[in-house]
C-alpha cells in the first residue's frame, strides 16, 4: 500500500526567498499518432500558478504562456501538443487524441481534446519525444487518486540554496 504526503503549494511560499510555486506532474507515457502509440511525456500542470514560475520566451509558441494556460482552462480534458507532432500526425485544434501517463507502474489512458500547440515548453527537449501538456487535476480525476508530482519554485535573486534546501527538509 503506497502512501504519500502532499503539502499545499502555500506551504512552499512560506520558505525564505520563494516568490512563487507550482505543482507539475511529469510522467512518462505515450501519445497516439498515425503510426500508433509513440513514447513521450505527459506534463500535468497547475495552469493558474505555472505562469508565475516557468521561464518563457516569445519563440516557444505563437502564443504567450498565459494564453496557452487560458486554453487549458476551456475544458478539463484539454491538452497542448508540439506543433511539429500535430503537423506530422495531421492533428488540429478540436481533435481528440489518446494520451497515456504512467506513474508507479500504472498507465492511465486519457482521451484529451487538443486546444493549442507549442514549439518548446519549459523543462522539455524535443529530442526526448513528444510532450502532452494537460491539467494535473484532470489526470488525478481520471486516475482516481493523486500520485507524486514535482513542485517548481521561483526564487529571489541571491537566494542561499543551501539554506533553502535545509528549510525544505
Amino acid at each position: 500500500d503506497l502512501r504519500w504526503r502532499f503539502l499545499p503549494v502555500s506551504e512552499y511560499l512560506k520558505l525564505t526567498d520563494v516568490q512563487a510555486a507550482t505543482r507539475i506532474g511529469r510522467y512518462t507515457g505515450e501519445i497516439q499518432s498515425t503510426q500508433g502509440a509513440v513514447q513521450g511525456t505527459y506534463y500535468g500542470v497547475d495552469r493558474t500558478d505555472l505562469t508565475e514560475v516557468a521561464f518563457w520566451r516569445e519563440d516557444f509558441a505563437d502564443e504567450s504562456l498565459g494564453a496557452l494556460m487560458n486554453l487549458l482552462a476551456l475544458r478539463p480534458d484539454a491538452v497542448l501538443l508540439p506543433s511539429t507532432f500535430m503537423r506530422e500526425n495531421i492533428l488540429n485544434v478540436g481533435d481528440t487524441v489518446q494520451v497515456g501517463a504512467r506513474a508507479y507502474g500504472a498507465l492511465t489512458p486519457m482521451r484529451l481534446t487538443i486546444v493549442g500547440s507549442f514549439d518548446y515548453f519549459p523543462g522539455w527537449y524535443p529530442e526526448t519525444g513528444p510532450l502532452a501538456v494537460g491539467n494535473l487535476e484532470h489526470y488525478f480525476q481520471v486516475r482516481q487518486t493523486q500520485v507524486p508530482y514535482h513542485v517548481w519554485l521561483k526564487t529571489a535573486s541571491g537566494t542561499n540554496y543551501d539554506r533553502l534546501e535545509d528549510e525544505l527538509w
